[in-house]
């Protein structure tokens, strides 16, 4: 998803790894707000460290072609950012193969352009596996292709199993919508339905001029789009329902999602693949959709639903002075704390916080109690806090760091 000039130094890859016994390398459960993401309910963190050593949570994202961290998410699980560094860093796993990543410095070196500080685990790592998502019970699994094919014909009641296309390490299923057929990227950190570009919708006589106009916001921008319900969708001849949805519109989008890949015009999303138990196998150029029955689809709504933004409710949010931090705090949701007034002088103001700031828990952090800001700010130890700049919330860390060039890994 992030266009990095810098992809094409990747040189080194990694052997393939020993297969596990019953050929399932690891199953991994899909982390908590406790990450620090301000993420979709349908997205996927998962924890890929070894066991025992520091978190190392990650956005499941097969439509990232590479395994990128930003600066301050790198920051926060300990990684030094080296601006000259023309190398992947690289990390063990518990998946028995060394994770490569790049750390995306091209337009900053002290944090995300886009308000966005995340990790993406990309498919530079993910091709070397069998990747099975259970979005009812909230687990990833990877599995040994030679092990657990996807079959070439279906096995199971519902099955669909359609071809992939790789582009590099990107997966594509192609969809029939509208008059025609196109090539969907499949990408699972995406947050909606379907979303093709304006170009793309015309060639499949789909026309957006009198669709419902939303604007979205994601980890590259912001972009208005034509929402639109489909009644129909086809994998080959096999009709899997109805989908929402979006045209990235040319005017009035400051970036256009679809071609973040390259020259793609659609995408297939995460909303999308959560009605169905998910296997991309990469080594055969495969993907099995199983669709979800009735009792997982009320789990994984009902999931949804207690994962949404939690409103403050009609009392008002809960507020918290802090005496020796010089500013008084009002939880917006579990772990996020707005700053609604700071003492003149105090040190909160001498730390740069400003009113109406969000104080929220680093990447791979608990979510923090008042106590521990507070606790924090004494110590000048840092925070991370999410900054209202025009329309777009953006993340800083404050203190402002200072990065290390020659140090680190």
């Amino acid at each position: 998803m992030l266009s990095l000039s810098f992809a094409l130094l990747l040189a080194a890859t990694v052997s393939d790894a020993r297969s596990p016994a019953g050929g399932v390398y690891a199953e991994l459960p899909f982390l908590t707000g406790d990450t620090g993401y301000r993420l979709n309910a349908t997205h996927i963190v998962i924890d890929i460290a070894p066991q025992g050593s520091k978190p190392l949570p990650l956005v499941l994202d097969t439509g990232a072609a590479f395994s990128v961290l930003t600066p301050g998410a790198a920051r926060h699980l300990g990684i030094s950012v080296r601006r000259t560094k023309n190398s992947p860093y690289r990390r063990k796993t518990s998946l028995s193969r060394d994770l490569q990543f790049w750390i995306d410095t091209t337009l900053s070196d002290t944090g995300s352009q886009s308000g966005w500080e995340l990790g993406l685990l990309g498919g530079n790592f993910l091709e070397k596996y069998d990747l099975e998502i259970d979005y009812a019970k909230r687990v990833v699994r990877f599995l040994d292709p030679r092990a657990h094919p996807v079959p070439k014909e279906p096995t199971r009641p519902g099955e669909i199993v359609a071809p992939l296309r790789l582009r590099g390490s990107r997966p594509y299923v192609e969809l029939g919508i509208g008059e025609g057929t196109a090539r969907f990227m499949v990408d699972t950190g995406a947050y909606f339905d379907l979303e093709i570009s304006e170009r793309e919708a015309r060639r499949l006589g789909l026309d957006p001029s009198h669709a419902e106009i939303v604007r979205g916001q994601n980890w590259i921008g912001q972009d208005r789009s034509a929402r639109t319900e489909l009644a129909s969708v086809r994998i080959g001849r096999v009709d899997i329902g109805p989908a929402m949805l979006l045209t990235t519109l040319h005017e009035g989008s400051g970036w256009r999602h679809t071609n973040q890949a390259g020259s793609d015009e659609a995408v297939l999303g995460s909303e999308f693949l959560s009605r169905f138990h998910v296997r991309i196998d990469y080594k055969h150029r495969r993907m099995s959709l199983v669709p979800l029955s009735d009792e997982e689809r009320a789990v994984v709504a009902k999931l949804h639903a207690q994962l949404a933004p939690v409103s403050s409710g009609a009392g008002g949010p809960k507020s918290f002075q802090l005496e020796r931090a010089g500013l008084t705090l009002a939880e917006v949701k579990p772990g996020a704390f707005q700053v609604v007034q700071i003492r003149k002088g105090g040190l909160a103001a001498d730390l740069g916080l400003h009113q109406g700031d969000v104080i929220v828990n680093a990447l791979g952090e608990k979510a923090l109690r008042p106590s521990e800001i507070e606790e924090r700010m004494v110590e000048r130890r840092e925070l991370t806090v999410a900054r209202k700049d025009g329309n777009t919330w953006v993340d800083r860390i404050l203190p402002k760091p200072v990065y290390d060039d020659e140090s680190g890994r």
